[in-house]
């Protein structure tokens, strides 16, 4: 048994500059506070099976046009309840970020029941609140990896992830649901990133990753993934949101490829990397990145 409490801050923001110049303030800030409390059973040697419960909630402060001042105000979504989840992990990976030997899988099962209250702001469309709107959402996940090793320098992985996400209704708008939907995060940048694209309620990714071993700690890494959503999210003129296949009869959303280069060395304290990364969704689809130590996130409420 395990007691947890947990803070979260993520700042997404939409523009860089220089000290000079004037800079937006960030366009999505999501805070979430909650606690509880894990049962965990061991399940062989790398496997072990968790059950949860916590209580608490988020604040989601967001514009809802890219094109917004510093004298904008933002939507303020609260949502605050209860979670319970059932999860199964089993893992020999040989690291925790960038691995190139072993297996992943993990299931997760959660579901939620509370509330929602959101108080528009200068940029919706929305003039009313919404007050105490009950909120039901219960989602399933899959991750699976697994690396084959040929000659001890070439390393080949596989791996796909998948989620589905039934709720009754709707949050208040289209960006408070975006926001709050699980999202689809294959590489360490990608992962302090909003990409609104890859947030939605049910899709599949698979991916193929090939690593070329140096040295024991100088890997060369090539990874591509392909994100395919179903039942996309999409929004009326009151941005709203709806299953977009409702209009069209077509369940599928528009695949999107990802890809990563990388050159990393695993030093005894964290691997140093330098990567070039693709992401098709993006406006701007490249990215370079050198970055030092793990990117790991605490556990979400939601997500």
């Amino acid at each position: 048994m395990e007691g947890v409490f947990t803070l979260n801050r993520l700042d997404y923001f939409k523009s860089f500059s220089t000290f000079f110049e004037e800079s937006k303030p960030s366009f999505i800030v999501e805070n979430e506070r909650f606690g509880g409390v894990n049962a965990i059973l061991p399940v062989s040697y790398v496997g072990k099976l968790s059950a949860g419960y916590a209580f608490g909630g988020i604040e989601n402060r967001y514009y809802q046009t890219d094109e917004f001042t510093p004298s904008d105000t933002t939507d303020l979504t609260e949502v605050s309840g209860h979670t319970i989840n059932l999860e199964y992990t089993q893992s020999n990976l040989n690291r925790k970020q960038y691995a190139s030997e072993g297996s992943l899988v993990n299931v997760n099962l959660s579901y939620f029941t509370g509330t929602e209250n959101t108080t528009p702001g200068s940029t919706s469309q929305l003039l009313f609140p919404a007050t105490d709107k009950p909120q039901e959402f219960f989602n399933a996940s899959l991750k699976t990896q697994k690396y084959f090793t040929f000659n001890n320098l070439l390393h080949v992985g596989i791996s796909l992830e998948a989620n589905a996400m039934y709720t009754e209704d709707f949050l208040d708008n289209f960006t408070a649901s975006v926001i709050a939907s699980p999202s689809f995060q294959p590489t360490p940048e990608s992962r302090a990133m909003f990409i609104q694209d890859y947030a939605t309620h049910f899709w599949v990714a698979p991916g193929l990753q090939t690593i070329f071993s140096v040295t024991s700690n100088i890997d060369i890494r090539a990874e591509g993934y392909i994100f395919q959503p179903f039942l996309p999210l999409d929004k009326n003129r009151y941005n709203q949101p709806f299953y977009g296949s409702q209009n069209n009869d077509k369940p599928l959303g528009s695949l999107s490829l990802i890809g990563s280069a990388s050159a990393i060395y695993h030093s005894p304290i964290g691997p140093l990397s330098a990567s070039f990364n693709y992401y098709e969704a993006r406006e701007k689809p490249f990215s370079f990145l050198v970055s030092f130590g793990y990117i790991i996130h605490n556990r979400r409420f939601l997500k």
